[in-house]
């Protein structure tokens, strides 16, 4: 593999050289994934390219006339707790139409970000409802031609339970989650870490309000100049008096040499960093420029296409 200068992943795990700045050319990510598109306008067979690469789809390849569908499966749950799985797949004027509604595997998106709920009402209904509903909303959100997944998993917890004691568990109950995914040695619903986070390695969403009346569902309108959602409300609120709910972004395994280099105290291993936030701000942390998808292109691009996801499920394969 060669050196690694998009991601902190590849030396945290052994999966590639340090970045080293010092005698090499700078070049931006922007060019590197120009550089990428070039390759594949050069290929005959652009078909084969786009089946190996669930999840990544190349615009060029397309035309402008496409077709989406979306898809919803159960995920896998290594105790048995309810779990479903919302992605959209795109169909070009030359690919034959589907007749059914059966998931298509060899176009799941490999990058899958975990949502929990962890509300009193959680249950597989709920669950189910609310990947569907997600997906739909963040549709146009997501920055093209890469593709996520969205599992929503149903995990309820005593409201009185304080939010960090809800992140310590749903953190807790994704590691295991992982950890039995990993074990079956497959891409098939693969848990990307935070390859792009300096600070922590895992993420994940706590959904722990949302209030079934509120119409949150028509809180967010398209706009067609960012080409992404933005709340038809965005004025200042505490999650705690949003009328539609909160939610957290939670981040863990925090990576001590990052912290070391900035001249920080790393936190406990098993520190989780739990930022609480409206239901307002849902949108945002699922665009382009949020938190939840800001590595999207490096993972297809770089832990992908260069053959870092594969050694890591190789390494799960040994260590059997």
């Amino acid at each position: 593999m060669g050196r690694c200068m998009q991601c902190v992943e590849c030396p945290d795990q052994g999966l590639g050289p340090e970045m080293d700045f010092g005698d090499i050319w700078m070049q931006s990510a922007d060019d590197d994934i120009v550089d990428d598109y070039e390759e594949v306008d050069d290929q005959e067979e652009p078909k084969k390219e786009i089946l190996q690469i669930p999840g990544r789809k190349y615009d060029s390849e397309f035309g402008k006339a496409r077709r989406k569908k979306q898809f919803v499966e159960a995920a896998p749950s290594h105790d048995g707790k309810p779990c479903f799985a919302a992605y959209q797949v795109t169909y070009a004027l030359w690919e034959e139409p589907d007749d059914d509604d059966e998931p298509p595997a060899n176009r799941r998106p490999l990058f899958g970000i975990r949502i929990y709920d962890v509300t009193p009402e959680a249950d597989a209904d709920r669950a189910k409802d609310l990947v569907v509903k997600f997906d739909t909303l963040l549709a146009c959100a997501r920055h093209q031609p890469f593709y996520d997944r969205l599992e929503v998993v149903a995990v309820p917890l005593d409201a009185h339970l304080s939010d960090l004691e809800k992140a310590k568990i749903c953190t807790a109950y994704d590691d295991a989650e992982r950890a039995s995914r990993m074990a079956t040695c497959h891409y098939a619903f693969y848990i990307p870490p935070y390859i792009t986070d300096r600070y922590y390695r895992r993420g994940l969403v706590m959904i722990d309000r949302l209030e079934a009346d509120s119409g949150w569902e028509n809180l967010f309108t398209e706009s067609a100049a960012r080409k992404t959602l933005v709340a038809r409300n965005m004025e200042p609120v505490e999650p705690a008096q949003s009328r539609y709910g909160s939610f957290s972004v939670v981040k863990w395994q925090p990576r001590p040499k990052t912290w070391e280099e900035d001249e920080e105290t790393p936190p406990p291993a098993d520190h989780a960093h739990c930022l609480e936030q409206p239901f307002e701000h849902f949108a945002y942390e699922f665009g382009c420029a949020g938190r939840l998808r800001r590595g999207i292109e490096t993972f297809y691009i770089h832990y992908v296409d260069e053959g870092r996801l594969d050694h890591e499920l190789q390494r799960a394969k040994e260590a059997e």
